[in-house]
């Protein structure tokens, strides 16, 4: 994996690999941004090799040199506040194009912009190919005594919660203004996706802030393995919040990586043979 600073620019995989030496090869391109090629600076690689459940890792710097000039950045996708050079560029024009994220109506993509927990609920409902009818009955609390019908975001909880994606907080409710942070989001993609059923080798600590004793320990793990989020100075951070930006590079990421392609991972429900009496989750 190359990275610049702490953002991965691309994934490098050899599948069958021989006993002495093994050959990487990089032809420099950035997958995060849409104007191709990095620009010259200093670049971190690591390389990741495992082996019946053994994994072996090792970090370096190198130096990049190019010829010829940078052009100039224009709109990415068409919103006016994230540039083709963005670390956000290649995954905020696939989700646009996907239409799992859209933009504001000033022409904006707000990357920047924490998320809450009911958008995020939309976005991986929507990027995992789960069905959600937008009308119907189930258009109610999603029984959350926080959330009310008539809300925007109460079709996605009623079917997340259908599917085992959401569950809420012991007190029954949802707090769907609530921020997210990097271990609650990893935790949500990664099961509502089913990347965390893949038996994935795992250094005994991954990052510097001690995840193992943390109950988000394996999503910690995976995240790293699969470069889905960014190392913060080589910490994970978990109760980092998340932006829009992030949530759709790490679904970029997987799509990069062709963790999604089973989609949808679990079966899909016919809304139209449930009835009302038969929903489990009584609104309030």
């Amino acid at each position: 994996t190359i990275f610049q600073d702490q953002y991965t620019v691309k994934h490098l995989k050899i599948s069958t690999l021989e006993s002495n030496a093994n050959t990487a090869v990089w032809d420099g391109r950035n997958m995060l941004q849409s104007t191709g090629y990095v620009n010259d600076g200093t670049y971190r690689y690591r390389i990741v090799a495992s082996y019946n459940n053994t994994i072996d890792m090792k970090e370096g710097l190198f130096n990049v040199s190019t010829t010829g000039s940078v052009t100039s950045a224009g709109n990415c996708a068409g919103y006016k506040d994230v540039k083709t050079t963005s670390v956000y560029c290649n995954a905020v024009a696939e989700m646009k194009k996907l239409g799992i994220f859209t933009g504001y109506a000033d022409g904006t993509f707000r990357p920047t912009t924490l998320i809450n927990r009911a958008e995020t609920v939309k976005v991986m409902m929507t990027a995992l190919k789960y069905n959600v009818p937008l009308t119907g009955w189930y258009w109610n609390s999603a029984g959350f005594k926080d959330v009310y019908s008539g809300a925007w975001y109460t079709p996605y909880l009623a079917a997340a919660r259908l599917y085992g994606v959401i569950h809420g907080y012991p007190d029954k409710s949802f707090k769907p203004e609530k921020t997210v942070n990097r271990a609650e989001m990893s935790k949500i993609f990664l099961e509502a996706s089913s990347i965390a059923q893949q038996n994935v080798p795992c250094v005994d600590q991954p990052y510097k802030d001690k995840t193992k004793a943390t109950w988000f320990a394996k999503y910690a793990c995976i995240t790293k393995y699969f470069s889905l989020v960014d190392d913060v100075n080589g910490k994970f951070e978990g109760a980092k919040e998340m932006n829009r930006g992030d949530v759709a590079v790490m679904i970029y990421r997987a799509q990069q990586q062709s963790l999604l392609k089973t989609l949808p991972p679990k079966p899909q429900i016919n809304f139209s043979l449930l009835q009302q009496n038969q929903f489990p989750f009584k609104s309030f």
